[in-house]
């Protein structure tokens, strides 16, 4: 056995909820902008990331992408700084099933 001294902050995840919790800790320390936005699984993001309005799943967002109106993002790779815009905006009809806000799904 040994030890290593920790500089800064340090979170026991010995637990299940400890994880879920250092999980949240984690992305709120993230700057994003996601408005009225689907966020589907296995979408990584990285930081200054900007989602308005759009539709993205299984894909990765490099820093400081940004999608605006943009729909069925999906197996995508979008790289540093890369902007995706659609002129016309998306209805709600247009979108898919559901929208992730800031966490809280809704059904349409």
């Amino acid at each position: 056995m040994g030890w290593t001294k920790v500089e800064g902050w340090w979170k026991d995840t010995g637990k299940p909820e400890d994880i879920f919790e250092a999980n949240r800790l984690i992305l709120d320390d993230l700057a994003h902008e996601i408005r009225d936005s689907y966020i589907g699984p296995y979408t990584s993001m990285g930081n200054n990331c900007e989602i308005i309005n759009s539709e993205v799943e299984d894909s990765v967002l490099m820093d400081g992408a940004k999608l605006i109106n943009a729909r069925n993002i999906v197996d995508s790779m979008i790289g540093r700084g890369a902007v995706i815009e659609n002129k016309k905006e998306l209805e709600k009809k247009e979108r898919g099933r559901f929208r992730r806000l800031y966490g809280n799904i809704t059904r349409y």
